[in-house]
C-alpha cells in the first residue's frame, strides 16, 4: 500500500471513530406496566425492565376478578437500542367489566425512554406511528412520541394521539447539546361502581436514525489529503 493510501485510510479511520465518539448515550429506561383490579382482588402493579443496550422483548399480563366486577391489562415492547439506530413497538392493553357494585379497572403501559449527547452537530430520520383507541366512554388511550432539548427544555418535534391514528416520517437536524427521545402507550379502563364493559388500546412503533457530523474528522482527513498532494510534488 502506499503512503497516500494508508494516510487516507487512517483518516477515514479517524473520521468513523470521531463520528462514534460524537453521538453517546446517557441514560434508558424502557419498561411494561400493568395492573389489574376486581372488587377485593388485584394483581400489580408490576414493571418489567429492559437492558440499556440491545434488542429487548419484555411482556407482562395482569388480571384479577371477584363477583361480577374485574379487569385485565397487557404491557408488550420490542425495542432495539443500538449505534445511531433504534427501533421499537410499544403496546398497551387494558379493559375491565362492572356490575356497579364494586370496583373494576385494567392499566396497561410501555414506555420507551432514552436521554443521549451529541458533542456536534447531527441529523436525524424518525419513522413509525402512533395508534389509540378506547372504545366506551370512560377508557383512556393515549400514545406519544418526541424530541426533546434538555438544555433548553423545549420540544424539538411531537406527536400526541388520544382515540386516533397517526404515521409520520420526519428528517430534521440537532445543534450539539443534550436530548431525550421518549415514546409510550398507555391505556387505563374503570368501572368503578359502574357497570359495563370497556376495553382500551394502545400503540407506538418508531425506527430513528441518528447521523452525527463528523466534522473534525472531515478537516483532519482534509488536512492529511493536503499533505499528501504536497508531498508530490
Amino acid at each position: 500500500m502506499t503512503r497516500s493510501a494508508l494516510l487516507l485510510s487512517a483518516a477515514g479511520a479517524v473520521l468513523a471513530s470521531s463520528a462514534g465518539a460524537q453521538l453517546s448515550i446517557v441514560s434508558v429506561d424502557r419498561y411494561v406496566r400493568v395492573a389489574a383490579e376486581g372488587g377485593f382482588t388485584s394483581d400489580g402493579p408490576r414493571t418489567t425492565n429492559g437492558p440499556i443496550v440491545g434488542p429487548w422483548v419484555g411482556s407482562d399480563f395482569a388480571s384479577a376478578a371477584e363477583g361480577s366486577n374485574g379487569g385485565s391489562a397487557d404491557g408488550y415492547q420490542e425495542s432495539d437500542i443500538g449505534a445511531g439506530v433504534y427501533s421499537g413497538f410499544l403496546d398497551g392493553r387494558a379493559n375491565a367489566f362492572g356490575d356497579g357494585s364494586d370496583f373494576a379497572s385494567g392499566y396497561g403501559q410501555s414506555h420507551f425512554e432514552m436521554d443521549f449527547s451529541l458533542a456536534g452537530a447531527g441529523g436525524y430520520t424518525l419513522d413509525g406511528f402512533v395508534n389509540a383507541f378506547g372504545q366506551v366512554n370512560g377508557e383512556v388511550s393515549k400514545a406519544y412520541i418526541e424530541i426533546v432539548d434538555l438544555g433548553t427544555n423545549t420540544t424539538v418535534w411531537s406527536l400526541f394521539v388520544d382515540d386516533s391514528l397517526e404515521n409520520f416520517s420526519e428528517v430534521g437536524s440537532l445543534p450539539a447539546g443534550n436530548y431525550r427521545f421518549e415514546a409510550d402507550a398507555l391505556a387505563i379502563v374503570d368501572r368503578i361502581f359502574e357497570s359495563g364493559f370497556g376495553d382500551a388500546t394502545a400503540s407506538v412503533e418508531f425506527d430513528l436514525t441518528i447521523t452525527p457530523t463528523p466534522a473534525s474528522g472531515s478537516l483532519l482527513m482534509l488536512g492529511m489529503i493536503g499533505c499528501v498532494g504536497r508531498r508530490r510534488r
